[in-house]
């Protein structure tokens, strides 16, 4: 079995009083039938890598790339920050860290072709959206990517 969801470390700086801290980011969420599914839920409810200053409050989001995944449909989503910024061999590199870990995770049955080519966003409300069940808005986009 692959795991639900990855966390790494991450190291930040307020924007308003401009303290350092570090806080735990997801970076993986898989829709599987595992009963919790602590980042599916805070991905669903809008919370996912939401931080707030520990110095000021001041609230804060992390915006790192994060990897939605749903077997079942054999969809992959990947939320990439800054996306337009990226030159093709930069979208690869970006990816590849991310990818390469979860694909190796899984068991070879569960290695599928589609794990390869992943639909890639900028728009963090369409991964909420595709973890909400609303699939719609991935396929207008991707039909729009092919004009």
């Amino acid at each position: 079995m692959s795991k639900m969801a990855q966390v790494i470390e991450v190291e930040m700086k307020c924007g308003r009083c401009k303290v350092d801290f570090s806080r735990p980011a997801w970076q993986w969420v898989v829709i599987d039938d595992q009963p919790e599914n602590a980042a599916l839920t805070a991905l669903q409810s809008g919370i996912l890598n939401r931080v707030e200053c520990p110095n000021c409050g001041a609230p804060g989001f992390i915006g790192i790339p994060v990897m939605l995944h749903i077997p079942r449909q054999q969809r992959l989503l990947v939320y990439l920050p800054q996306l337009s910024r990226l030159t093709d061999a930069g979208l690869s590199a970006v990816l590849k860290p991310i990818l390469e870990p979860y694909i190796a995770s899984l068991p070879p049955a569960g290695r599928a072709d589609y794990l390869y080519q992943p639909d890639v966003t900028e728009d963090w409300e369409m991964l909420q959206d595709l973890a909400n069940g609303r699939s719609e808005a991935i396929a207008s986009e991707n039909d729009n990517l092919d004009d």
